[in-house]
């Protein structure tokens, strides 16, 4: 009888993200007192669990938007870099097709 890896991956995940589900549950139960935020002129009352999750996905929504950025920075860096390779094999190139011609 073999081992699947597969399925023990798969079983494993299962296990973690129920495991996972399970913690924050008991997080929220824990954490259901309602707090007052205050944001220029409005005025929000929601449980502390809300909030803490609220600011986690703002965050992580934060965090993916400068990563893409980020991405494209890097991206047009590269292009600018071989651009001016480019542009200088094209100067090399003039220059001994010049010096061939000259001699």
């Amino acid at each position: 009888m073999s081992i699947n890896k597969r399925k023990v991956k798969t079983y494993a995940k299962l296990i973690s993200i129920g495991l996972l589900v399970l913690l924050v549950l008991i997080f929220m139960a824990s954490n259901r007192e309602r707090v007052m935020i205050k944001f220029l002129v409005w005025d929000w009352q929601l449980p502390l669990f809300g909030l803490i999750f609220l600011t986690a996905i703002l965050g992580i929504f934060i965090f993916l938007v400068c990563r893409k950025i980020m991405n494209v920075v890097n991206e047009f860096r590269q292009i600018r870099r071989e651009e001016k390779s480019h542009q200088n094999l094209v100067q090399e190139i003039t220059k001994q097709v010049r010096d061939n011609k000259s001699t």
